[in-house]
């Protein structure tokens, strides 16, 4: 088999960095967290404490903080939704923001909770703070109530404070890897000053020259939107929210941005799970978008305990093969990740191979009996983005 020399690859789920060097030289290799991971473990989690289930819910919590965590009393809420996540420079900790559903006196409102997840002995766990949904009194509840009015009466308010040149970016039919900026004018209406933030809800979108603050009535500003697109394939449908408020109160601008990500060969599904001898032969197929002909060379195994078959391959323009890939080697160590690569003969339109994940002697994912993923817009719309699996019931 061909060895890869040199060669730098970055999985569009956010999982590793591979560095494969010239022979004699050491190996080097980068084991970032997966995006997709903490996605199922906080879904898992908020299903388990949508039913009262604390006792499988703290498998969720970093080891120091159960007991404080089992001490918790969390009330009666449905309907948990991933919100927002932001990831800390190095990726091992994330700030996770969910939204539920409560029964207050006033009626049902969205409750947001934010919690920290941290990465940490080869999984995520969350980090446990003070219950955000606290148990309330009689007095309490009255003054919810008349907090809740006024709450309502400010977004009306805001609701027409800020008006967008554009809600709409349609960048058409790309290349992946293709610069996409939009530039949007916007502008404050009314008397008063209002506080405008950005709010990413994917990894997809970032804002350029940005700094939060208090923007003036009247005066027109500009604001710069950058989509990344070199990991992205297919559609894509992504959102922006740029929250405007006035005290402690936020109503959403919504800000689309669609288009198409051209990429000349693919492959799917992108991540393979092997949890047993019965699943240690399964397929791929590779797509060949492009008008040239593509020749698969060779592959790469990290753990060296897998095989393709068969290679080399030979697939027509906009003609598409299966692969078998076939675990040759006994693998102690559980959930463990081979990064494979497939090598081109010839780049095609610049593009020289493939990255696929197969995780290796994989555990089994275990969720409610009551929570169904494939029924969650939320999960589907996540996996539509990162291109994996719906957690198996």
């Amino acid at each position: 088999m061909k060895r890869l020399h040199e060669l730098l690859f970055i999985f569009s789920s956010g999982l590793a960095l591979l560095f494969v060097p010239a022979p004699g030289r050491a190996v080097a290799v980068l084991q970032l967290p997966s995006l997709d991971l903490l996605a199922e473990r906080v879904d898992s989690y908020w299903a388990l404490l949508s039913q009262n289930k604390k006792n499988q819910a703290a498998e969720y919590v970093l080891p120091e903080d159960r007991i404080r965590f089992q001490s918790r009393t969390v009330p009666a809420f449905r309907e948990p939704r991933l919100k927002s996540l932001e990831l800390s420079a190095d990726r091992t900790e994330a700030r996770v923001t969910v939204t539920v559903k409560r029964e207050f006196p006033t009626g049902i409102m969205d409750w947001t909770v934010t919690e920290k997840w941290v990465f940490d002995s080869g999984n995520w766990y969350v980090h446990y703070t003070p219950p955000s949904m606290p148990l309330k009194t009689a007095l309490e509840r009255t003054q919810e109530r008349i907090d809740g009015e006024r709450i309502e009466q400010l977004k009306r308010e805001l609701s027409g404070s800020l008006k967008l040149e554009k809600s709409v970016l349609d960048f058409g039919t790309i290349k992946q890897g293709t610069e996409v900026s939009f530039r949007i004018k916007y502008k404050i209406t009314g008397n008063e000053p209002l506080r405008v933030r950005p709010q990413l809800l994917t990894p997809n979108l970032r804002i350029k020259g940005w700094e939060e603050g208090l923007l003036t009535p009247g005066s027109e500003e500009e604001l710069t939107l950058e989509v990344v697109t070199s990991t992205a394939e297919g559609p894509l449908n992504e959102r922006l929210l740029l929250m405007a408020g006035r005290a402690d109160v936020e109503v959403p601008f919504e800000i689309v941005v669609k288009g198409e990500i051209y990429v000349p060969v693919s492959l799917s599904p992108r991540i393979l799970r092997i949890r047993s001898a019965k699943e240690q032969q399964q397929e791929i197929t590779v797509y060949n978008h492009s008008k040239e002909t593509l020749i698969l060379q060779s592959f790469f195994s990290e753990t060296r305990a897998l095989t393709l078959e068969p290679m080399p391959a030979r697939i027509p323009p906009g003609g598409r093969i299966q692969i078998q890939v076939k675990q040759i080697q006994p693998v102690a160590k559980r959930d463990l990740y081979d990064n494979l690569f497939i090598e081109f003969a010839q780049p095609v339109e610049g593009q020289k191979g493939l990255a696929l994940t197969v995780v290796l002697n994989a555990s089994e994912k275990k969720t409610p009996e009551t929570y169904d993923p494939s029924k969650d817009p939320q999960v589907q719309e996540w996996i539509r983005r990162h291109r994996i699996n719906a957690p198996v019931r």
